[in-house]
């Protein structure tokens, strides 16, 4: 999502929700993976695209929510803060800097 789209939510007070589109890959043809494995992964690249590229910094009055869960993020978080520590690559510290990110905590089972 463009950071102009964000920082107009963020400046009118307006919530944003993500959910993931449900690319096609061939390896998820089968079992329903789109939706068991397509759906917790795309969450989790957008959570990881907000945290590791500064968004959150830039635009602290954000609101934004991540569904199912926030996907994988929560278990990756050690693993980013690890790579953040030890690599030198370009990526923003990846613990939430703000207290406005969600990820729904109420999942079907």
């Amino acid at each position: 999502m463009p950071r102009e789209v964000l920082g107009v939510a963020a400046e009118l007070g307006l919530s944003v929700l993500v959910h993931p589109m449900q690319l096609p890959r061939a390896e998820w043809d089968h079992h329903y993976l789109v939706n068991l494995i397509g759906n917790p992964v795309e969450t989790t690249t957008a959570v990881a695209a907000v945290l590791l590229g500064g968004v959150l910094e830039e635009l602290p009055d954000l609101r934004i929510c991540f569904v199912h869960g926030g996907g994988c993020a929560p278990l990756l978080l050690g693993r980013w803060g690890h790579g953040w520590r030890s690599r030198d690559v370009p990526l923003r510290s990846p613990s939430p800097s703000s207290t406005s990110t969600r990820s729904p905590t109420i999942r079907r089972s």
